[in-house]
């Protein structure tokens, strides 16, 4: 039922923004006009992940840890680094370490942890749109966001312990970095961006 809600709500909220902004006619070459669009889709997208940060972080660690297939694995193995065993199993993957630094900097509080990881893949909508807009025009580049903001593929990567999550923002930022590499635009703050993310995913 919960994921049938969120469901009905990201259709409801795709047509609202139809409606606003093709019905309605909105000006896309404002830029205040864009940032605004933006910002209600991001806003949007940020409220869906921490309803199902705080949903599930309200069942319980087991549920937590079954409601995907690798989270069990994720946390045994952020729990060895936390005991200071650093093995080629526990470094095997970059995101075991962002787990074992969350649940340090949280105090092993799981559902604070979602939450975080949850803001965190909220940018992505942001990335997408930054590419699109380059790539197409400003309504397929805010139609873009908004498929990513309320994705219900990303949505559960959100906020579940699996790695996907930050290979979206590894790709969709490694991605920008380049085209404004292209662009001859200043690049390095997002190519060492997504380096950190590289290691993570």
């Amino acid at each position: 039922r919960w994921g049938a809600g969120v469901w009905l709500g990201g259709r409801v909220a795709g047509v609202a923004a139809y409606s606003f902004v093709f019905r309605a006619e909105v000006d896309l070459n404002q830029k205040r006009t864009r940032v605004l669009i933006l910002t209600l889709v991001v806003m949007a997208g940020l409220a869906f992940r921490a309803l199902y940060a705080i949903r599930l972080g309200g069942m319980g660690l087991p549920t937590i840890l079954n409601n995907s297939d690798d989270a069990w694995g994720y946390y045994h193995l952020s729990t060895e680094l936390l005991k200071g065993n650093f093995t080629s199993r526990t470094l095997s993957a970059g995101y075991t370490g962002i787990v074992a630094v969350l649940r340090w900097v949280t105090n092993d509080n799981i559902p604070v942890l979602l939450l975080i990881q949850a803001l965190l893949l909220s940018t992505v909508p942001i990335g997408v749109y930054l590419i699109a807009s380059h790539c197409f025009n400003n309504a397929t580049a805010l139609w873009a966001a908004g498929l990513a903001a309320l994705s219900q593929l990303l949505l559960f990567n959100s906020v579940n312990l699996t790695r996907e999550s930050f290979g979206a923002l590894f790709v969709v930022w490694l991605a920008y970095g380049f085209l404004r590499l292209q662009s001859q635009k200043k690049a390095l703050p997002f190519l060492l961006l997504t380096t950190l993310l590289a290691i993570g995913s």
